[in-house]
This record gives C-alpha cells, sequence and structure tokens, in this order.
C-alpha cells in the first residue's frame, strides 16, 4: 500500500475498502488476467510508454472503485478495455492529440519489454494506423477480443470494427511489403 493507501496492484496488498477477502481476490485476478492487454490498448492509442502505464494504473483504480457498479454476466473483459479505451482517450484529447515526438517515441520504444510489444517493428508498423484502427488490432490480434467485445469497448458497431480491422490489415501488410523489400 502506498501513502495514500492506494491499492498496489503488482504486490496484491489491498487497501481497507472494506472488500471481502474474496472480492479483492477477485480484483487482484482481474489485474493479472487485464494487465497486458489494458497496457497493449493503452500504448496503441497514446504511443507513449509512460502514459500507457499510467493509464494501466488509473484504469484498475477506476476499476477497484467502481467495482460495484459492474453488472454480473455481463463481459468483465470489454469493461475494463473500455475503461482504457475512455481514459486514453481522454487523454489525448486533454492534451491535444499531440503526436510524440520521434526521439520519444525510439526512446520509449528502446526502454519496452519485447514481451509487452511482440516485438519494436511490431509497435512501428502499428504507427502507421489512426488511432481507431491501432485500438482494434490491438484488442483483436493481441488481446484475443471478438469483434463484438472490440465493438463494445471502443464504441464503435461489430460492422464498423470488421471493417476498421480489415483496413488496418491492408494497411499493415503494405507496411510490412514495404520494409521487407518482397514483393507482394
Amino acid at each position: 500500500m502506498d501513502k495514500s493507501g492506494a491499492l498496489s496492484m503488482d504486490t496484491g496488498i489491498l487497501d481497507n475498502s472494506g472488500k471481502t477477502l474474496r472480492e479483492r481476490e477477485r480484483l487482484a485476478a482481474v489485474y493479472e488476467s487485464l494487465k497486458k492487454p489494458v497496457f497493449m490498448l493503452a500504448l496503441s492509442i497514446l504511443r507513449d510508454h509512460a502514459l500507457a502505464e499510467d493509464i494501466m494504473q488509473q484504469t484498475f483504480v477506476n476499476v477497484m472503485e467502481h467495482a460495484n457498479s459492474f453488472h454480473k454476466g455481463t463481459n468483465e473483459k470489454a469493461w475494463v478495455m473500455s475503461i482504457t479505451h475512455n481514459l486514453a482517450i481522454n487523454l489525448l484529447k486533454k492534451r491535444g492529440h499531440e503526436e510524440p515526438g520521434l526521439d520519444q517515441f525510439f526512446e520509449n520504444e528502446r526502454g519496452m519489454e519485447t514481451d509487452m510489444t511482440g516485438s519494436a517493428d511490431f509497435t512501428r508498423a502499428l504507427s502507421e494506423l489512426d488511432e481507431a484502427e491501432r485500438a482494434i488490432v490491438t484488442l483483436k490480434a493481441v488481446c484475443g477480443f471478438h469483434h463484438a467485445q472490440i465493438a463494445k469497448a471502443v464504441g464503435v458497431s461489430v460492422t464498423d470494427s470488421r471493417a476498421k480491422y480489415s483496413r488496418a490489415l491492408k494497411k499493415l501488410k503494405k507496411y510490412y511489403l514495404e520494409n521487407s523489400g518482397v514483393k507482394g
């Protein structure tokens, strides 16, 4: 627990919020199962490692604070990813859609753990996509979501999710063909 009494998810220590042991264990399990997808979604939107970590932390703080508003029987992953998406988009709006500088992008890329993104080349390829496309590709390819879950998390229709995913894959294919020297 930090000085403010907040949750320290990495160590599994929870605050004295009155939650039962079962609730605390469930929140810790949610964190463990979704920390990578949450981080990847935030990173795909923000393209800044430190900001993505901040959004990941804020997401799980929100999940803890609003766990009682989650309706059993609905999709927990989609709910958490919606929180992540909204926090990241709100941060972009607040910052005026500042694009990270190229130096900052490559500096962040060198500092990333390769298991979080798969590869630095994948991160560069994602930079070819727009905000929505990056989020959809990350949720589909990296996190394994279905288009119905993606649509709910990103706030688009299932048809739009599929169409944006298809367009994004074409852009990624073009990027890889252009950068690999292979003709396709």
